[in-house]
């Protein structure tokens, strides 16, 4: 009987150690895929002005994740690229690596619901831009 109790309790470890996705992870898939640029601020300024498509496009091929920036009146379509790690204080923050410096730099990350437009929404923030977003509906 003691047997059986710890081997349904290993069982229940490993099942729920395997199962488990951590939070970089999780965060990685959901910016996978077209977001639309919904606000972005540039050092507190409105910048959807200066955006020629209000797109960000989050790929992850060949292992490669890559970004497609917007083109804007400063810099060409660029495709930078991006990770997501834990910082310091055990957030999940998104690095964007590109020859854009508007839009280089790390950056939190808070998704949310909006019940009214029924889309998942994000909110990035870096020291200088602030991007709010919603995920094109993929079904």
């Amino acid at each position: 009987m003691k047997n059986i109790v710890w081997m349904i309790f290993f069982c229940l470890c490993l099942v729920s150690i395997t199962s488990c996705k951590s939070k970089e992870v999780e965060t990685f898939e959901r910016l996978l895929g077209m977001w639309e640029i919904d606000t972005i601020e540039y050092q507190n300024e409105n910048y959807k002005d200066s955006l020629y498509l209000n797109t960000l496009y989050f790929e992850f091929k060949n292992n490669l994740s890559s970004l497609t920036l917007p083109k804007t009146t400063e810099f060409k379509r660029e495709i930078a690229v991006w990770d997501v790690y834990n910082n310091i204080d055990n957030s999940v923050v998104l690095e964007i690596e590109s020859l854009n410096h508007f839009f280089k730099g790390i950056y939190t990350i808070q998704f949310f619901k909006n019940k009214e437009r029924k889309l998942l929404g994000v909110e990035l923030k870096s020291s200088k831009m602030v991007i709010v977003g919603y995920k094109f509906d993929e079904d």
